[in-house]
């Protein structure tokens, strides 16, 4: 047993890693399904070769996992394992996978009437500490906070430093308009569980799923609640061994049935791992799992169309791929310092993949999930791309005086683009004269998705063979060359690295 209080916070470890994939038989000639599902433990399949898998391809998957801190690898396939190492049955911190758990509990909930998609906070007695929630952010929806959309930006309960740093401003975006990945939606329909389902998360998770799909390793002392100051609501967090995790995965594989029972109703199974809102490139998010777009969710591998994850921070994941029956669990011990990144979890998952033979693992991606230049919808409409935005209150964009050539005319206005790397850049070009102009510049440094005053910076600007120019005492070289398409080119040089964006107008 784990006992889950003495999880340190999520930054401060690593994982130990372990992979699990699962399949299930086709249909019958006469059109029944026959599956197999593990009993008191899993089989194992006699002959994987048999079964479509090469040995060395395995092999070379298990040698993958050891170098990238991997401590634990089960494969299985219709029901069975066809092979499995490291320690299956010992319960990490999953972190940030909880989500994915209580967003099964909830659609229980859901769909015996106790929990509404569409009642809101204020509905629901949820508050904040001083200073309270706004009428609009009473307004948020229990759908809002399933898939990070809340609009409610306040310190929250184990969310990690990159989470806090990411923060918008409070009041940026109205609910359900802008995806922000933030512990205050996640750990708030915790409590809204509590109170309408009338029991603990650890107690319902062992009564309604746990204990129907037979998992060897789960206790209730394995969940425990962990708050912070300047928040009401804790995190929940999970402790749950490999062959468990594989358990949950399978369940959902199987549209929310284990055996003849209804565990998770199907209609939330396909509702909530179905994508609702874009999350970053090549993935999606649904209510609390992350969804494939564009083939995309690690680097180095496609992702068949249709497949979700649980996932946690350090590289825990449970990965779910109906196109190919497939499901795939990396853990990783809390306790240690290991820790796999997505590129090195995307180079695990091609080599199952190849091992197995299933098609299209080798296939280039064109876009690395954080790695990507921007695509040319990502700044093509500004309410989405901006919701919110806060202008400086002097910022005027005056028409170009009638001397100034066409080419230099083309730069007046505001723009918006994003960085190669994924920051968020504005620029308005107030006025324009023939040999200089005045332009205010942000790139959203201090707030990741809404820009206040203080983020502002008023600049005279060049013109040189008619690209604009920033000063040569600016902390980094930065030029806009006007394309023939209406854009413009941005680039920066700070001297360590080159960043460029495509502008487009915001005006």
């Amino acid at each position: 047993m784990m006992m889950v209080p003495t999880f340190p916070p999520a930054p401060a470890f690593a994982m130990l890693g372990v992979v699990a994939w699962i399949s299930f038989a086709a249909p019958s000639a006469a059109g029944e399904t026959t599956q197999v599902y593990p009993g008191d433990a899993w089989q194992k399949l006699a002959e994987p070769e048999a079964a479509g898998w090469s040995a060395d391809g395995l092999a070379d998957a298990r040698r993958l996992s050891r170098q990238i801190g991997s401590a634990a690898v089960m494969i299985v396939q219709g029901g069975r394992v066809v092979a499995e190492w490291g320690e299956t049955s010992a319960a990490f911190n999953v972190y940030s996978i909880r989500k994915s758990l209580l967003s099964a509990l909830i659609g229980i909930e859901v769909g015996s009437g106790r929990i509404g998609l569409d009642q809101t906070l204020g509905e629901l007695g949820i508050e904040a500490l001083d200073p309270p929630l706004s009428t609009a952010e009473r307004r948020a929806t229990v759908e809002d906070l399933l898939t990070a959309r809340s609009g409610v930006y306040r310190r929250a309960a184990y969310e990690t430093d990159d989470m806090a740093r990411r923060r918008p401003a409070r009041g940026c975006h109205a609910p359900g308009t802008y995806w922000y990945y933030n512990n205050w939606d996640f750990n708030a329909l915790g409590t809204i569980f509590d109170r309408r389902a009338g029991r603990g998360i650890a107690e319902a998770f062992a009564e309604r799923i746990a204990r129907p799909l037979g998992m060897q390793d789960f206790d209730v002392d394995d969940v425990a609640y962990v708050g912070t100051r300047g928040s009401l609501y804790p995190a929940y967090l999970f402790g749950m061994s490999a062959r468990d995790l594989a358990r949950f995965g399978l369940m959902y594989l199987r549209q929310g049935r284990w055996r003849d029972a209804v565990v998770v109703p199907a209609d939330w199974v396909r509702d909530s791992t179905a994508t609702r809102t874009r999350a970053g490139s090549g993935r999606g998010y649904g209510y609390m799992w992350w969804t494939e777009r564009r083939r995309g969710m690690f680097p180095y591998v496609n992702m068949p169309k249709g497949s979700f994850a649980a996932s946690g921070n350090r590289g825990q994941k449970i990965l779910v791929m109906p196109a190919y029956d497939l499901v795939i669990v990396h853990l990783v011990d809390s306790r240690g310092r290991e820790q796999a990144t997505s590129a090195q979890l995307g180079r695990l998952v091609r080599a199952i993949l190849r091992a197995g033979g299933f098609p299209h693992a080798d296939e280039s991606l064109r876009r690395q999930q954080g790695r990507q230049a921007p695509g040319p919808d990502d700044a093509a409409d500004t309410t989405r791309y901006f919701p919110g935005l806060a202008r400086p209150a002097d910022l005027t964009v005056r028409p170009p005086a009638d001397d100034v050539p066409a080419a230099l005319a083309a730069f007046s206005g505001e723009w918006v683009g994003v960085w190669s790397g994924g920051r968020k850049h504005m620029l308005a070009v107030e006025r324009v004269r023939r040999d200089h102009g005045i332009a205010v510049y942000s790139q959203a440094a201090r707030r990741a998705t809404c820009i206040d005053s203080g983020d502002w910076f008023r600049v005279r600007v060049g013109f040189v063979d008619g690209v604009l120019t920033f000063p040569d005492n600016w902390p980094a070289a930065v030029t806009y060359r006007a394309n023939a398409d209406g854009t413009l080119t941005a680039r920066i040089d700070n001297g360590r690295r080159v960043r460029l964006a495509t502008m487009r107008r915001a005006d």
